[in-house]
């Protein structure tokens, strides 16, 4: 048994040589022209940028990670070569799921099957994994070589976490039933033997013990799950079905839930059915770890403050521009000895320094009107140099 894997799968997809190919097979299949289908498919696939360490860069082949039409591209990219790795000489068995392959090979043929799969596509290399002592981890999949036969278990990675929700977590009781379920099923499904069945069973118990769900709770919705044909409830596909839902705070939703089963039960025809759901809280990390952006004096749309070097009066202004612009005019006003210059009126006046380098951001305000309004509001409160005149003083006066 071994086991393939393709290396940066996406990224090797050679695009220029696939997107022809495509458009023939798709056009087939589309009511729009061959020429507006390739156009299309140009826009979804070519010339994505992307940003690393304040720098850009542009993919030049290959499909990017994470577009949606990604996984049918590479799909379509590989299935030309499936049947050619199935008719390799040796191979015996070829099972492929997106980029993971399984291949039962005959032990002589191991090193010309390699060369001869690395060599079906300049783009395309593959890592591998050998079966040892009778095992070869597949995925999520143990597989173990049983005389003529495979058995399979679930595989653990050595970093796999060994928790799950807890059970105080604040999440509807039923959802925590639904996590012992799944995980029963999904060892259902892989353990092809009793034996590996039984002690996934034990591993998830422990699991689930350790994450804080009472034994008593884990033992009834383990044992309701374990039965083969287990009793499903049938579905009136007449019922007209109503949906509520409400935004999970702990205990006092499932109590307002049952009240409104209860009123809905007792007042309701009976040919509506209510079903109730739990709506997505608002992520509490996103308010508070937002991505705060340090303001440098580059900015702009703000309100700022420029003191005097030499007594505490200082100037007030708001600019929509880049502020460094504006420090520079300041600073060239002072120089030239400006008429039209409060702040050179001052230093000329006063014989005093202007501390630009002391200069700071009382504001950002992207909104004109509003930013005017915040300057005179900041400027009612500090001691302004002589003809550093408020903005829109009748509204505050």
């Amino acid at each position: 048994m071994i086991s393939l894997d393709i290396v940066n799968l996406y990224p090797s997809i050679p695009l220029m040589e696939i997107l022809p190919e495509l458009v023939d097979e798709m056009v087939k299949y589309c009511s729009i022209s061959k020429e507006n289908l390739k156009k299309l498919l140009e826009l979804c696939t070519k010339d994505f940028c992307f940003g690393f360490n304040e720098e850009f860069y542009k993919q030049i082949d290959g499909v990017a990670m994470g577009t949606p039409i990604a996984p049918f591209v590479s799909e379509y990219f590989l299935r030309k070569y499936d049947g050619k790795l199935g008719k390799l000489k040796g191979i015996s068995m070829f099972r492929r799921y997106v980029d993971d392959c399984f291949l039962v090979v005959k032990k002589d043929s191991i090193d010309s099957i390699f060369t001869d799969v690395n060599s079906l596509h300049p783009n395309l290399k593959f890592t591998s994994e050998f079966e040892m002592n009778g095992e070869l981890h597949f995925m999520d999949l143990r597989l173990i070589r049983i005389n003529n036969g495979i058995e399979t278990t679930i595989y653990k990675k050595p970093a796999s976490p060994t928790c799950t929700t807890h059970f105080t977590s604040c999440h509807p009781i039923r959802y925590k039933r639904n996590i012992i379920k799944n995980m029963i099923f999904r060892a259902k499904k892989l353990c092809s033997t009793k034996e590996y069945f039984r002690a996934r069973v034990s591993e998830i118990k422990s699991i689930l013990v350790s994450s804080g769900y009472p034994l008593r709770f884990v033992e009834k919705n383990v044992q309701n799950c374990i039965p083969d044909s287990p009793k499903r409830q049938e579905i009136d596909n007449n019922l007209q079905r109503n949906y509520y839902g409400l935004t999970y705070t702990g205990a006092a939703t499932d109590r307002t839930i049952k009240k409104i089963k209860d009123v809905w039960k007792k007042n309701a025809p009976a040919s509506q059915k209510l079903i109730t759901f739990n709506k997505k809280a608002p992520n509490l990390l996103n308010k508070f770890s937002k991505n705060y952006k340090s303001r440098s004096p580059s900015s702009s749309n703000v309100v700022y403050r420029i003191p005097c070097g030499g007594c505490d009066k200082s100037y007030i202004g708001q600019t929509g521009r880049k502020l460094a612009v504006r420090i520079k005019e300041h600073e060239s006003a002072v120089k030239n000895d400006s008429k039209n210059s409060a702040i050179a009126d001052h230093s000329r006046n006063t014989s005093h320094s202007i501390n630009f380098a002391q200069h700071s951001i009382i504001r950002h305000e992207s909104n004109e009107f509003k930013r005017k309004v915040a300057e005179a509001l900041v400027m009612s409160s500090h001691s302004l140099m002589e003809g550093n005149t408020k903005s829109y003083t009748t509204l505050l006066e």
